[in-house]
């Protein structure tokens, strides 16, 4: 008989194991055996492609799990005390195709604070049936199926001030195969702080001028302008920092 286990992570080993079953229970040596690659080579226990590599067991088994990787196998298994009597079995170790990839999708913290958002993205490998998780990076890395969700999207983040708010960022699929991606990391705005200066005095009707200057804080481009008079709009929004005409 043969006992598997399968890879769990993509380029990682599974292991196999092997014991005579013998339905009368009279034989009670040991044995040797052969493995062979789908195509037909000897391998090693650890896989190295090496003719006429075996191992051997002082008695029925089972052996001690080795390591092996993924693929189709074939084992050919003799008893010491009649070499004639060979058995020959298949086995496969399975494991996925590729490693887990993804990548992070980031909604930055305005000036309202604690809107940060983080999504998972372009989810491909492992297992399938993929889970995320995403934590401050000072915390404690997550534990596997517990620790995980099935929405990559976690929002309501908060950031701070310069360096900023590191966020670990995981994914982990079906088997338990864990991946942590770049962290990410979330900075909370600065209030926006400007100045005002009068170009032109309004010396006749509708000739006046201001100007904005020294514009800092928030994100830190893409500022728009609205000028108000009196409590009222004037206008809409612009993205120059000049108002001209005025009275």
């Amino acid at each position: 008989d043969t006992t598997v286990v399968d890879v769990v992570c993509f380029g990682d080993d599974g292991s196999v194991s092997f014991t005579i079953n013998d339905p009368i229970n009279t034989y009670t040596g040991g044995f040797t055996w052969q493995i062979y690659d789908s195509q037909g080579t000897a391998v090693l226990t650890d896989d190295v492609l090496i003719a006429g590599a075996n191992g051997a067991s002082a008695n029925v088994g089972p052996t001690a799990p080795f390591a092996i990787g993924a693929g189709e196998y074939r084992v050919d298994i003799t008893q010491d005390i009649d070499p004639s009597c060979v058995n020959t079995e298949f086995f496969t170790i399975a494991g996925p195709s590729a490693a887990i990839t993804a990548n992070t999708e980031v909604t930055p913290v305005t000036c309202v604070g604690n809107d940060g958002a983080i999504e998972i993205i372009d989810v491909l490998g492992g297992w399938g049936g993929h889970t995320y998780f995403v934590d401050l990076a000072s915390n404690p890395a997550p534990t596997f199926p517990g620790s995980y969700q099935t929405s990559p999207v976690f929002d309501n983040l908060a950031g701070a001030a310069a360096p900023g708010t590191d966020y670990q960022v995981w994914v982990a699929d079906q088997n338990g195969c864990q991946v942590r991606l770049a962290d990410v990391t979330l900075i909370e705005p600065t209030p926006i702080s400007a100045d005002l200066q009068i170009n032109q005095a309004n010396c006749t009707d509708f000739e006046g001028e201001i100007e904005v200057i020294n514009v800092l804080g928030g994100q830190g481009s893409n500022y728009s302008y609205q000028l108000i008079k009196d409590g009222s709009l004037v206008g809409t929004p612009q993205n120059t920092t000049t108002f001209s005409g005025l009275d």
